[in-house]
């Protein structure tokens, strides 16, 4: 297995296991809904203000 973060992000897309990838992926999944459903223009626009940059 090799890493982008140590092994660089050039690889042969031939060489990637699917199956694995497809799992990581999933593993984050209700994390990044509750992020997208939290960063929604009500919630990062509130009282006139930009949370991200507060």
């Amino acid at each position: 297995m090799k890493f982008a973060c140590v092994d660089g992000p050039e690889f042969n897309g031939h060489d990637i296991d699917w199956k694995e990838f497809l799992a990581r992926r999933k593993a984050y999944m209700s994390e990044e809904a509750m992020f997208f459903r939290r960063s929604d223009a009500a919630f990062a626009h509130k009282e006139g203000k930009c949370a991200w940059h507060e």
